[in-house]
């Protein structure tokens, strides 16, 4: 870089630069990939790793809820799918007449005795969006009837069993899950890109 020396004010030359030097372009150049970088991102939308891993966050999240409240309550506690809503829920491994006796007795309760305590209430998790369970997994039925499938069986002493894997995709990539017998937590048994 040449400097041209200007008049001369108080002692000092006053130096005129004539070109930029090597930091301010790379600052310059850093900025502008930076920029781009995020502009790439937020036009190309999340992506399937992303979306795979916040769906699996989100149904960790929904069966560590449901084997709290199996142990809450000292009930088990089962989590079904439904392929119509894509939804899971849980509901209580209880038979029609044990649910019709514990309302009785609910009903039936006199003075100075302790109320029942309250059941647990229906957890639900719906899939995210751009996110599906394998198809041959689970099927609605021909008539198109919202049928519920068990996936997964909470004990109060915190176990769980599972009574099937299952496939959650998004885009080109899955992930398979089981439950641990013993510990009740979700297991990721085989993660893949798909064709």
């Amino acid at each position: 870089m040449k400097f041209v020396p200007q008049k001369r004010e108080a002692g000092f030359f006053r130096v005129r630069r004539s070109f930029f030097t090597l930091i301010e372009l790379v600052v310059v150049i850093a900025v502008i990939g930076i920029s781009l970088g995020f502009a790439v991102a937020a036009f190309r939308g999340e992506s399937a790793s992303r979306l795979m891993e916040q769906a699996g966050i989100g149904f960790e999240t929904f069966c560590a809820r449901a084997r709290f409240q199996a142990q809450e309550h000292g009930e088990d506690i089962i989590v079904c799918f439904s392929p119509v809503t894509k939804e899971f829920t849980t509901k209580r491994a209880l038979t029609e007449e044990e649910l019709e006796e514990e309302e009785r007795r609910r009903n039936e309760i006199k003075e100075g005795e302790e109320p029942l305590p309250d059941p647990p209430m229906e957890l639900k998790w719906k899939l995210p969006d751009k996110t599906e369970i394998s198809e041959e997994d689970f099927a609605a039925d021909e008539e198109g009837e919202d049928q519920r499938y068990e996936i997964f069986r909470f004990f109060p002493d915190g176990g769980a069993s599972g009574i099937r894997k299952f496939k959650l995709q998004c885009r080109k990539l899955s992930r398979t899950y089981d439950i641990s017998p013993l510990t009740g937590l979700l297991i990721t048994v085989r993660e893949e890109d798909l064709p």
